[in-house]
């Protein structure tokens, strides 16, 4: 089930399930079946299809938009994994992706991408563009670091926000 796997052709998802962009439902047309079954942890709705295993996320994205999300992540921007409306999905490349998860619970400022350094005694705020690393405060104000990480956030990441 990774992001990897091609899925089948639009025009067969098309001819095999019925998807209700406003709800988020996913039906298969020939049983009428709504597609409801979870993951093996109770996050993702996972569909059976062609003796495999999908999330039903990628196939709403692909049957609400006509976009293959085939080299992309899709981020469920309310964090519900179960809500597949189609207002409440969009296409991430794996940083944006990065950017947009949980804060850690060792993460001590509260915010992403600022953290304290233990052994200079400084707050140090960084941010990861295109694979690369971007230093944007070393200094004593966590507030400060906390306000270049937001801005650096606006500049690099405008559709996150």
């Amino acid at each position: 089930m990774t992001a990897s796997k091609p899925l089948p052709s639009l025009k067969e998802l098309q001819e095999t399930f019925e998807y209700e962009p406003e709800t988020g439902v996913l039906k298969n047309k020939r049983t009428g079946k709504i597609q409801t079954c979870p993951d093996s942890k109770g996050r993702y709705i996972i569909v059976h299809y062609k003796d495999q295993n999908w999330q039903a996320h990628r196939f709403c994205f692909y049957l609400g938009t006509g976009i293959d999300p085939k080299n992309f992540q899709i981020d469920h921007i309310d964090r519900n994994k179960k809500n597949n409306k189609l207002n409440n999905l969009r296409l991430l490349d794996n940083s944006d992706q990065q950017r947009n998860t949980k804060i850690r619970s060792s993460n001590k400022s509260g915010v992403t991408g600022v953290c304290w350094d233990v052994k200079s005694k400084r707050w140090v705020a960084t941010i990861t563009v295109n694979k690369e690393k971007i230093k944007l405060y070393y200094g004593k104000s966590k507030e400060e670091a906390i306000k270049e990480r937001k801005a650096a956030e606006k500049k690099y990441c405008p559709d996150m926000y």
